[in-house]
């Protein structure tokens, strides 16, 4: 019997953790784009950031699908590093509501939820509808494996070995401490947890005392996920996850001396010992997140020292394209734009630097635009092989267009790469072998055109970073402009020319492929925006 009670236990975290894991999918494909972009856009305050952080975790189920986000929007520098944190603090309060709903007494409906879930499965032309039905059958799972757990456990009750097990656990609050931190860096579930613990209450097992430790190591353990997501990640992601462990820590630091007040405390808000340890883990992560929001710049300028910036030794490589985003597409197209954008202001910094060759007769400019361009390449090599890898997963609604829309801003950068490192520094080559001049006009003129050219890049880059569809028109207008520039200038120079000026019939027709090419590049710079000024329906990158 004890065996079978054991393998019953077993069984039935099993099933807690799948059925999250279920309920976490279905939440993803409904509404997890949109999440995304709410992270990305409404965080300008702490109180937001910390809104936006539960709502989140509500949707995401997972604080390592929280934490990536976070991590790909601060290295953007679209968020701030207090502004990440503010949303993490959210994220922990998050975690309560799914704790809260375990503990009510659902299970008699456990299986009908399991039986409508599946049911609305079935409706394959309906993705939506499928997607609810995964998120009732994963709740489903949760709510039936909370019987399998009670039941196990009042069955080991009868176990001497269990019973010192439970003993020892509530006779040191230390130990339970570490070995609920343990379990739960093992499952990468704090809910898997507590749910255990919920379980062990209700069988009677253990009382409110014994608990508290377990749920504060909980708490601990799941900063691992943050940890893991951090590996490798460079400064930025490693400050996010250290963040995520001192706002943890300093937590049970405050609370473990005063154990016995905070369980009488928790004694006067429910009768049923279940109830008191949901409400001790709502009230602790509340009262985390209050207290050290008001406190996150300064915890920014600390962790800004911890993780400081270093050189980048490493080969060149793509940065933000996380494997273990794949499994998860709107996470996995955040991650590709985070790389797109990466790859964009390599293009700016070249079409900066394109000039360079012919105003300064910078020989050494040529080979570094030449290695830059092997930067995109290899960037656009692994970004497209990327997102091939994001269209084998069931994607939410809408994504198909995301990822048509950043292989096109891929190629298009591609485009102007090759631009500026065959056909730019082909003529620029050409102009120093020579030891050409253009006249002081003509020089003007291409100086004059490249700013406009680059100026537009950069308003495309900035519309992309930020899915501004009245900017990425502001580009197309600007397209149209600088192209009757471009044929304004090139009249100028035949004017010149038929002058007979020297310098202008040496250069001429350099000139001339130089203000075509940097027309092409403008070309190519409306292209990476002209289905923003559109905004598709439920489509963004953001």
């Amino acid at each position: 019997m004890r065996l079978i009670a054991l393998l019953t236990l077993a069984g039935g975290l099993a099933l807690f953790v799948l059925g999250i894991r279920q309920a976490a999918d279905g939440l993803r494909r409904l509404a997890g784009d949109a999440m995304r972009r709410v992270i990305g856009q409404l965080t300008n305050n702490r109180v937001m950031g910390l809104f936006v952080g539960v709502v989140a975790t509500l949707v995401f189920q997972s604080s390592t699908a929280t934490t990536l986000l976070l991590v790909g929007f601060a290295r953007a520098q679209l968020m701030s590093l207090h502004q990440a944190m503010g949303i993490l603090l959210g994220a922990d309060i998050g975690t309560t509501i799914t704790v809260q709903l375990v503990s009510f007494h659902v299970t008699d409906y456990a299986l009908g939820l399991v039986a409508l879930g599946v049911a609305l499965s079935l409706f394959k032309n309906s993705p939506r509808v499928r997607s609810l039905g995964q998120v009732v059958l994963g709740f489903g799972l949760v709510f039936y494996s909370m019987t399998l757990l009670v039941g196990a456990t009042g069955e080991l009750r009868s176990s001497s070995v269990f019973r010192a097990l439970i003993g020892s656990l509530q006779e040191n609050p230390l130990l339970g401490l570490v070995a609920a931190a343990v379990f739960t860096a093992l499952v990468a579930s704090s809910a898997a947890t507590l749910g255990v613990v919920l379980a062990l209450a209700q069988a009677g097992a253990i009382d409110l005392e014994g608990a508290l430790p377990m749920v504060l190591g909980a708490n601990i353990g799941t900063t691992s996920t943050a940890l893991l997501a951090a590996a490798g990640g460079g400064p930025t992601a490693k400050r996010v996850a250290t963040a995520h462990v001192l706002f943890k820590v300093a937590g049970v630091l405050v609370v473990l001396p005063f154990l016995h007040p905070f369980a009488t405390l928790m004694r006067h808000t429910a009768e049923a010992p279940i109830h008191q340890i949901a409400n001790a883990h709502t009230l602790f992560n509340c009262g985390v997140g209050l207290a050290f929001l008001p406190l996150t710049r300064l915890g920014a300028w600390l962790l800004y020292r911890i993780h400081r910036e270093t050189p980048e030794e490493r080969p060149f490589a793509p940065r933000f394209l996380d494997a273990r985003a794949l499994r998860e597409p709107a996470l996995a197209y955040a991650a590709a734009k985070q790389e797109v954008l990466r790859m964009a202001d390599i293009v700016i910094g070249m079409l900066r630097m394109a000039m360079a060759p012919f105003f300064l007769k910078d020989e050494r400019a040529i080979e570094m635009l030449e290695h830059e361009d092997d930067k995109l390449d290899l960037l656009n090599k692994e970004i497209k092989f990327y997102l091939a890898k994001v269209t084998q997963v069931e994607a939410a609604p809408g994504t198909s267009w995301q990822e048509l829309h950043l292989v096109a801003v891929v190629t298009h950068l591609e485009f102007i790469g090759d631009v500026i490192n065959k056909n730019l520094m082909e003529l620029a080559a050409k102009f120093q072998r020579k030891a050409l001049c253009f006249s002081t006009e003509g020089q003007q003129e291409i100086h004059d055109l490249h700013a406009k050219v680059l100026e537009n890049l950069e308003l495309a880059i900035q519309a992309l970073r930020h899915d501004d569809a009245e900017a990425a028109r502001k580009v197309l207008r600007h397209e149209t402009k600088i192209g009757e520039i471009e044929k304004e200038l090139t009249q100028s120079h035949l004017r010149r020319l038929h002058a007979h000026t020297l310098e202008t019939f040496e250069t001429s027709s350099i000139h001339l492929e130089l203000l075509t090419s940097l027309r092409w590049i403008n070309h190519y710079t409306a292209q990476i925006v002209a289905p923003l000024s559109q905004v598709p329906p439920a489509a963004a990158l953001g």
